[in-house]
């Protein structure tokens, strides 16, 4: 519920509007409070100062009724609600009960289905803002008596409940205080408004008052903030610092930002950052806080990475790098810098990463390729790029000055989203020192063996072994040496650990080695080592005074001899490797010396791949989990012996064999494989040596049973390109091969078939395939089912007689509830009163529900036998195969009844109301037209106008095109319906108007309609209605024009005060009078011209006119308006001119309705943007954007009629006669164009039209 409390803040936060942010707020809420219903009411103050609130939103579940827009005062509230509003506590009453009700109830609470409340006040410095109310209302006539205890809120809700409204308080405390900017202070509006953490706190540690936005940091209420030190709230590690700072700020010092944690009420830590200053006076501390939190995670993160990434690099020897292939650009790290002998560049800070400013396969890495191994690297590098795959291989580099280095360089290929290759990535181990060791054993044959066998300790060794096989090494070099201890000694800041220790077993006393040695007491042997050198002393006791340290400590561990050998790590010392003559002076010949330093190398390599593979053991973890745990069959063999080396335990379930016996004797393998699938065997074998490959088999269990297995191998190949390893996965695919036959059998015989013959056929094609005696498909009779009717019933050889049955006692029943119901055995026993059981001695049955796509069960599907089902699992699956066909196939069924009943009921309506009903169809050129359609025409059915395009011989000459256009734009898509008005001629002769509504059902694949239907409907009555209404506003406007163009002008001559002076009064209401004639002035006119250009009498002078000159005329004209409102007119460029055909008058008369219309309902600071631009190849559009109020959607049907405005309580004030968009829209209509608005409340609207463009 903390979520939901941040989600309420970042709507706080991020929207302006908060009519917008508290609708979204609303629900949220409801959810924290498990309520039906929300409400939100506003705080309204009246002249007297009396405090009213208004319902101003509210938020419900259905089916619980919304409460009707009203007000109440707070005067009438029960007086202990009053003080717990100034006090801005939470009110909880249950009506019923009467609790926390001490007086008469406003009304919005006197509900009878309100079964308990809460009050949550919106109260700021003990004024009321307004208030919320979540309300638990029960549905239904029958209340169940109330319990006071389960009635009770639990704490923890309202507990967020209050943080949500203090939040909320908050908000409108910052828009109260922008609309009122003198309420408040600067100081009080910060400290209220901040959205971080301010507090004032006095000299003795207490918190005097802390802003809201500490309750949303930590979750703390103001009174858990104030009524324990400050202190308490601290983290533990931070508290010292946390009171110095205290203690600086109490003595008036300055001090810089802290950083301390502090305990938030779900007992987590934030992190603050804290600036603060005291008044040693006032004995006060003003501070404000950061919240850090993110960061300080964040920081954490990156600390974290960089250090592994810093370790893993300085103990791998291994250096990356990284090709974009978009921007040509390569990354290398700086340890392949050094491998390569080149300079990073040791000025750059980001030395680290530095750029090479040539590509991979030129500058610095192709030219130092060793020019025999260019054209090899060159093709596996493009190979990558070309087909995705990584690559692995080594070569050689000349360094600049001129030594020869070693690299096993691995690359991997990253794709983007399309498979393309955007990026190469890739690590570039030195193995130079490996390289040399190679050679130097072909020179030393002596130490072959010893050397191969330490080597080959190392190589494709687990890394978590590394150690165990160090310490094995060094036994055997200890033996070889004939020395009494052998050890690894790691380098580890200013100390030396011995990780690794070997010790003669024939010491009579051995001395333990210490965990950690301070280099401080070994300064001579550092000295040395740190020249990367091996440190041979055959007698400690004739050590060099400068080593007098030395001497003593390797003296108290009665060493005679030692050597020491520098373990190396990109140039750096990490550690040595020691010997240590105990029991007799030991002498170190050349070859012991040079072997020391090839296992020093070896050592220093194997412990950097420990490092680097260190990385990989997670996920060779799970692999190795997945093996054992998958149901496949995961296998390794050796491509030369032919000997498994790993056969994963699913090979024991699929094949029943013995993994252990497959170990002993691989030719089990083989063996099992059906006889007709041993050659291919035989090739998929041989094939495998070379290259993956797959191959689908049978093999035979040893009770005869067949089973079909897939089996994939890949081949592993070494360094040298050698395969050594073949892997594999096997599995079982039975089933689906199974399945596969099924489905074919099922397709093949039920083909072409529907209904009855469609599941005669399957259920005997089931029992086929199952190898069943009974296959059962049955529809349920009711919903929710109870009976079933069969559908076919297949016994033995033939069908049986279908019959309805009642489900009850027959495991049919859950079928029925959409469970699968598997009995393979003594199904009798579990339903012993179901008699068909008995009498067909039924032993095993399944039963599938059948589904429509709406999950409703509408029959299910059974399969009966009078023998146990073994192994049921794959018989369930091919059973559901089945199911999934006829529960389609049903579904069909039941929605071809439903729609023959909808059309008898579409048919029955019909024919009872007044409408005539039509449908086409035009590919087949037929039309059919039910009696009412002629019978308001006059004619009977079958009458020769009754065809597809006979009718149009009826429809008005006038009328035609409109009509006709109007049906084409449906048909196009431009339209969701088709509507149209248009005249028809009666048989006798007179015109009847008609209204006609209709949809296209079906298009064909050219998207050419295939069915049109519509209705018909006669509006004569209508028609001549609005007809006598416009002769009567006609009329009567006429004969308003006269006298009251003599009123204006009379009013206009007293306002000059030629016939003598009035008095201020006087002269006011004289004003008031002019303004008013010219209102109604205006309005005569709109008035006359409407009616104009609805009777067409208007006559349009249509010429080509430049779009752009007439946009900046009419800008021209409403330009001093727009500035009196502070509100600027702009104009969109034009980068080619535009030409329109039309009127030039009436479309200025229109451009400047729309402009005017934007300026009254825009707010000052605004602006109005015109534009116009190709709408088709014969039309322009021309848009008037604002930024006003914008238009509800209720209202926007209907604001291009008469007499219609804005809904809003200023609109009497801005004026107009509600007459200026219908004239616009027969303007534009006349014009052959459209007009329209697009709107978003709270933004803005953009009216735009349609008007031809001129042919050039």
């Amino acid at each position: 519920m903390l979520n939901a409390l941040l989600e309420i803040q970042q709507l706080l936060l991020d929207d302006s509007n908060l009519d917008h942010c508290l609708a979204a707020i609303l629900p949220i809420l409801g959810q924290i409070a498990r309520v039906e219903r929300v409400c939100w009411f506003d705080r309204l103050t009246s002249a007297d100062q009396e405090v009213w609130f208004l319902l101003q939103d509210q938020w419900v579940v259905p089916p619980c009724p919304r409460l009707s827009s009203q007000e109440e005062t707070l005067k009438h509230w029960p007086k202990s609600w009053q003080i717990k509003m100034a006090q801005g506590k939470v009110i909880s009453i249950i009506p019923a009960l009467g609790i926390g009700i001490d007086g008469p109830l406003p009304p919005t609470v006197q509900l009878a289905n309100l079964q308990n409340a809460l009050i949550l006040p919106l109260t700021m410095q003990g004024q009321s803002l307004g208030y919320l109310r979540c309300d638990h209302v029960v549905q239904g006539t029958e209340v169940a008596p109330l319990d006071p205890v389960q009635q009770l809120w639990d704490q923890e809700v309202i507990n967020l409940l209050q943080l949500a409204s203090q939040a909320i308080t908050l908000r409108l405390a910052q828009l109260y205080s922008e609309s009122e900017p003198h309420a408040l202070g600067v100081g009080d509006r910060f400290f209220l408004q901040s959205t971080h953490p301010c507090c004032i706190a006095d000299f003795n540690g207490y918190f005097q008052a802390v802003n809201p936005a500490w309750l949303v940091v930590t979750g703390h209420s103001t009174a858990t903030l104030t009524t324990s030190p400050f202190l308490d709230f601290v983290h533990p590690d931070d508290r010292a610092h946390s009171q110095a700072a205290q203690a600086m700020l109490v003595a008036g010092q300055n001090i810089i930002p802290w950083q301390n944690r502090y305990r938030c009420a779900d007992d987590s830590y934030r992190w603050l950052e804290w600036n603060a200053v005291s008044d040693t006076e006032a004995q006060v501390i003003y501070a404000i806080a950061r919240d850090i939190t993110a960061q300080k995670e964040l920081e954490i993160l990156q600390q974290e990475s960089q250090q592994r990434l810093e370790a893993a690099q300085a103990l791998a020897n291994v250096g990356d790098w990284e090709l974009d292939l978009i921007t040509g650009r390569t990354t290398w790290s700086r340890q392949l810098f050094e491998i390569f002998g080149l300079s990073p560049g040791i000025d750059d800070p980001e030395s680290h990463l530095t750029h090479s400013a040539a590509g991979m396969l030129q500058g610095q890495y192709f030219h130092a390729i060793h020019p025999e191994d260019r054209a090899m690297v060159e093709a596996t590098i493009q190979n990558a790029i070309n087909h995705g795959k990584g690559y692995e291989l080594d070569h050689r580099i000349i360094c600049p000055d001129g030594t020869l280095r070693y690299l096993l360089v691995r690359g991997q290929p990253i794709l983007n989203d399309r498979g393309q290759v955007t990026r190469l990535f890739g690590t570039a181990l030195d193995i130079t020192h490996q390289k040399a060791v190679e050679h130097h054993l072909n020179d030393r044959f002596a130490l072959e063996q010893l050397i191969t066998t330490i080597s080959t300790q190392f190589i494709n060794l687990d890394w978590a072994d590394i150690d165990r096989e160090i310490e094995t090494a060094l036994g055997k070099i200890g033996e070889f040496t004939q020395v009494d201890r052998s050890y690894v000694c790691q380098l580890e800041g200013l100390k030396l650990r011995h990780s690794h220790v070997w010790l003669n077993p024939d010491l009579d006393h051995p001395q333990l080695l210490c965990d950690a040695i301070p280099t401080t007491d070994l300064p001579w042997l550092m000295a040395q080592l740190q020249k990367l050198e091996v440190i041979t002393v055959p007698s400690v006791a004739q050590l060099p005074t400068a080593a007098a340290l030395e001497q003593a400590h390797w003296q108290q561990q009665k060493i005679h001899a030692l050597i020491a050998v520098p373990i190396i790590s990109q140039g750096e010392l990490i550690g040595f490797l020691g010997l240590d003559a105990i029991q007799k002076p030991r002498s170190w010949e050349g070859e012991d010396v040079a072997l020391l330093q090839l296992v020093g190398e070896i050592f220093a390599n194997a412990m950097q791949r420990e490092k680097i593979e260190s990385a990989l053991s997670e996920s060779e973890a799970r692999f190795r989990q997945l093996a054992e745990n998958i149901q496949s069959v995961f296998w390794m063999a050796d491509p030369i012996s032919g000997q498994f080396l790993y056969v994963s335990p699913a090979y024991e379930t699929i094949w029943q064999q013995s993994c252990a016996d497959l170990y002993q004797n691989p030719h089990i393998y083989q063996q099992v494989v059906h006889p007709e699938d041993q050659d291919m065997f035989e090739v998929f074998l041989a094939q495998q040596k070379q290259e993956a490959c797959e191959l689908e088999y049978r093999i035979v269990r040893l009770g005869g049973e067949v089973r079909w297995i897939r089996d994939r191998a890949f081949p592993i190949r070494n360094v040298a390109g050698v395969i050594y390893r073949i892997t594999g996965i096997a599995e079982d695919i039975s089933t689906h091969k199974f399945t596969e036959a099924a489905l074919q059998v099922l397709l093949k015989n039920t083909a072409a078939k529907i209904g009855k013959d469609f599941f005669r056929a399957l259920a005997k094609q089931l029992a086929a395939v199952l190898n069943v005696r009974f296959a059962v498909i049955s529809a349920a009779v009711d919903q929710p089912p109870t009976r079933a009717q069969t559908l076919a019933i297949w016994e033995g050889s033939d069908f049986q007689n279908d019959f309805e049955y009642d489900l009850a006692h027959t495991p049919c029943a859950f079928v029925a509830r959409g469970q699968v119901c598997v009995y393979p055995n003594r199904v009798q026993t579990a339903f012993p009163q179901d008699d068909y059981f008995v009498v067909k001695r039924i032993v095993s049955y399944a039963g599938m529900p059948l589904k429509d796509a709406n999950d409703q069960v509408l029959g299910h599907l059974a399969i009966m036998d009078t023998k146990p089902l073994y192994e049921p699992e794959l018989p369930l699956l091919i059973l559901q195969i089945f199911a999934t066909r006829a529960g389609a196939e049903l579904e069909r069924l039941v929605a071809e009844q439903e729609r023959r009943r909808s059309e008898e009921r579409l048919q029955l309506a019909v024919d009872g109301s007044s409408l005539g009903l039509w449908d086409r169809q035009p590919q087949q050129n037929t039309a059919v037209h039910n009696q009412r359609y002629w019978q308001m025409l006059g004619y009977e059915i079958g009458n020769p106008f009754d065809t597809d395009e006979g009718w149009r011989e009826l429809v008005h000459p006038e009328d035609l095109p409109i009509m006709t256009d109007q049906l084409e734009r449906h048909i196009a898509g431009e339209t969701p319906v088709y509507q149209a008005e248009f005249r028809m001629r009666h048989r006798d002769g007179h015109w009847v108007w008609i209204a006609s509504h209709g949809k296209v059902f079906d298009y064909d694949a050219q998207g050419k309609p295939l069915r049109i239907t519509g209705t018909h409907m006669d509006i004569t009555d209508r028609k001549e209605m609005e007809r006598i209404k416009d002769e009567l506003i006609s009329v009567i406007s006429h004969e308003l024009r006269t006298p009251m163009t003599s009123l204006h002008g009379s009013l206009k001559l007293l306002l000059t005060g030629k016939l003598g002076q009035l008095t201020p009064q006087g002269q006011q209401m004289l004003e008031i009078a002019v303004r008013n004639t010219d209102r109604l002035n205006r309005l005569v006119n709109d008035i006359l011209d409407l009616q104009r250009l609805k009777a067409k009498q208007s006559q349009f002078r249509m010429e080509a006119w430049d779009v752009e000159g007439l946009l900046r005329e009419a800008i021209a004209s409403q330009n001093i308006l727009a500035l009196d409102q502070h509100i600027t007119l702009a104009m969109a460029p034009f980068p080619d001119p535009l030409t329109l055909w039309g009127d030039r008058d009436y479309l200025l008369q229109v451009l400047i309705n729309l402009i005017n219309n934007g300026i009254k309902f825009s707010p000052p600071q605004s602006s109005i943007h015109l534009a116009a631009s190709h709408y088709s190849t014969s039309h322009l559009v021309i848009s008037v954007r604002d930024q006003g109020r914008g238009i509800p959607a209720a209202q926007l049907p209907i604001i291009f009629d008469r007499f219609r405005q804005g809904d809003g309580s200023d609109v009497r004030q801005i004026g107009g006669t509600g007459l200026g968009l219908a004239i616009c829209r027969q303007v534009v209509e006349q014009h052959g164009g459209e007009i329209w608005v697009d709107t978003v409340v709270g933004e803005g609207s953009t009216f735009a039209f349609t008007v031809p463009m001129a042919s050039l």
